[in-house]
């Protein structure tokens, strides 16, 4: 198949899908067929030409498979490149934007009607803002998404994260995480709950603390090593609340409220609370069939590649 681009290539060499298209075969060989490989290369460089030929695009009005390219190049590039910079792109603009930014870049180009596009480009955006430590612009990106969609609660739990990430706003990070937790059906519920049980200890509401990290420790979830780890530090607070290390009348015995704010803080970021982000598409608003393939595979290389 890779040999039906090359030719196809030869016609039409400025054409960023059939780019796109070659790369992503390249991706599937490093990825899906040798497994074991540990080489991932930055995706500024895997899609390189691609990303070149895009750069000159000024707008894509449509939802197309140049709107998914689009979508996609962004997704790997914040995923993949993240806060690093590449110094091969044919615009000096573009080499001084970390992964983050080309990302947001890409994503401004797509300015379609349709409003799941519409939802889609805002997500994706205010995702890689939130991760560029852009905090009022992811906020202003999420909102917009929430006034046709009130109810999409992950929208709630990004934002009640940037309150954390931007100064440990708990209290404004309580009410938004509270909105998630209404709904138990919802796919967040776990994560809004465990992070709210956290936010609450931070702010000395251990009695709304112990609620929270005893319902999320109930929940069956995906044992991940990170997660397995979160879980320990959840199961430790949560035996201190119960225990009644937190509760005590004299604040100078109150081993809860000696503790160093900071230092916790410092400990929860670091086992990644407050900073989940999902990239995984949602399957119901449609993709390039080509794209989709094991696609979900290519976000995150076994090793960080060398830029």
């Amino acid at each position: 198949m890779k040999e039906n681009f090359k030719s196809a290539e030869k016609y039409n060499p400025e054409d960023p899908l059939i780019k796109l298209y070659i790369a992503l075969m390249e991706d599937f060989k490093d990825f899906v067929l040798n497994p074991e490989s540990l080489d991932c290369l930055p995706a500024s460089q895997r899609y390189e030409e691609a990303i070149n030929l895009y750069i000159d695009v000024k707008k894509v009005k449509t939802v197309d498979n140049n709107f998914f390219a689009l979508l996609e190049l962004g997704h790997f590039l914040v995923s993949r490149d993240r806060n690093k910079t590449s110094k091969n792109l044919k615009k000096d603009k573009w080499n001084n934007f970390n992964g983050y930014k080309k990302g947001i870049e890409l994503y401004n180009k797509l300015q379609v009607s349709d409003q799941n596009g519409k939802h889609t480009v805002l997500l994706s955006k205010a995702k890689a803002q939130l991760l560029n430590k852009d905090y009022e612009k992811a906020r202003d990106s999420f909102e917009k998404i929430l006034q046709k969609e009130p109810d999409a609660y992950q929208i709630r739990y990004y934002i009640g994260n940037s309150y954390i990430l931007e100064n440990g706003q708990y209290d404004q990070a309580i009410k938004e995480y509270d909105k998630v937790t209404e709904n138990p059906d919802t796919e967040l519920y776990y994560y809004a709950l465990r992070d709210s049980g956290f936010a609450y200890y931070m702010t000395s509401k251990y009695d709304q603390a112990k609620d929270r990290l005893d319902r999320a420790l109930n929940l069956e979830v995906s044992k991940t090593q990170a997660e397995k780890e979160r879980r320990e530090l959840m199961e430790e607070y949560f035996k201190k609340i119960k225990d009644g290390q937190c509760d005590q009348l004299d604040p100078d015995n109150n081993s809860c409220e000696l503790e160093d704010r900071k230092s916790l803080e410092y400990k929860l970021f670091d086992a990644g609370f407050f900073q989940s982000i999902f990239t995984v598409h949602d399957k119901k608003r449609g993709t390039d069939p080509f794209i989709d393939v094991e696609h979900d595979k290519f976000y995150q290389c076994r090793n960080d590649p060398e830029f």
